[in-house]
């Protein structure tokens, strides 16, 4: 269907369908709103609890995940320089992340993590399942839902593909920012949390969450740009499938890349890692 024809069907639409659509799209917003508001409480409960129990390494945590995540915020903005985007919608993206993604992974994960718990017993083996096959397909879903509304909703500011790569970049650094908190926030001291900062804010931060929602979005982008084709219906499942993909690849194959030495990981290991 050309853009022309689909143009011509919204404008044939009777009044009954005009509020049908609007109606869709209010119980859809509203749904979202629910769940953002969700997020921000569970979210917010996390951060709070953590600053009365530990002031001081939280605020070092904190500064630390918002810090070291400002220098990958200006290259997505540079990237959008010549078309950018509203600043309130870049802004939703990014929240959706911190907030939204971050507080439903939390559940989904949880609710697999118990499942291969239950299957396999506590020990090494649920836990790496849980990050090679529950990580990636919760994780990677919760944040491609902000980009599938962001199409949806606000197409116009949607055009082509940088744009679905800056507002998934932009839903991975927020997912980043919350997750590296809580990783920052585990060691029992303060050295444990400066290696923390050192591998996840640092080496390994460019090759995570930034790229893998990018992938849904640069998908998303392809299938905006593309008007027709037998395969351009393949495109957005396609890219989150690649997405999840990377994060299994990233969850799994990390440890290969394993020096053998505490020292050797952090200099050596976790960089080859990212590059690989």
């Amino acid at each position: 269907m050309s853009e022309h024809q689909r143009t011509q069907m919204l404008a044939d639409l009777g009044p009954s369908d005009r509020v049908a659509r609007r109606m869709l799209g209010l119980s859809c917003s509203l749904i979202l709103l629910m769940l953002f508001a969700q997020g921000l409480l569970c979210t917010g409960l996390i951060v709070t609890d953590n600053l009365l129990a530990r002031p001081g390494t939280a605020v070092l945590a904190l500064a630390a995940a918002c810090g070291l995540a400002l220098p990958y915020l200006g290259v997505i903005l540079w990237l959008d320089r010549n078309e950018p985007e509203p600043p309130w919608l870049l802004a939703t993206a990014f929240a959706w992340g911190a907030v939204g993604a971050t507080s439903l992974s939390l559940f989904g994960n949880g609710l697999l993590g118990g499942f291969f718990v239950g299957l396999l017993g506590e020990g090494p083996l649920a836990s790496q399942l849980t990050a090679s096959l529950s990580a990636p397909l919760v994780e990677e879903s919760s944040k491609a839902l902000a980009l599938v509304v962001i199409y949806l909703m606000f197409r116009n500011h949607f055009d082509n593909v940088l744009d679905g790569i800056v507002y998934g970049a932009l839903v991975g650094l927020g997912f980043a920012v919350f997750e590296n908190f809580t990783y920052y926030m585990r060691p029992d001291h303060v050295i444990g949390t400066f290696v923390s900062i050192w591998v996840r804010g640092v080496v390994t931060a460019p090759g995570t969450h930034i790229c893998f929602t990018a992938i849904t979005g640069a998908f998303l982008g392809m299938f905006r740009v593309r008007r027709a084709g037998a395969g351009r219906m393949l495109l957005p499942p396609l890219g989150i499938a690649l997405a999840m993909f990377a994060h299994f690849v990233w969850n799994t194959l990390t440890l290969f890349f394993s020096t053998g030495d505490y020292l050797g990981d952090l200099v050596i290991g976790f960089p080859l890692a990212v590059l690989f």
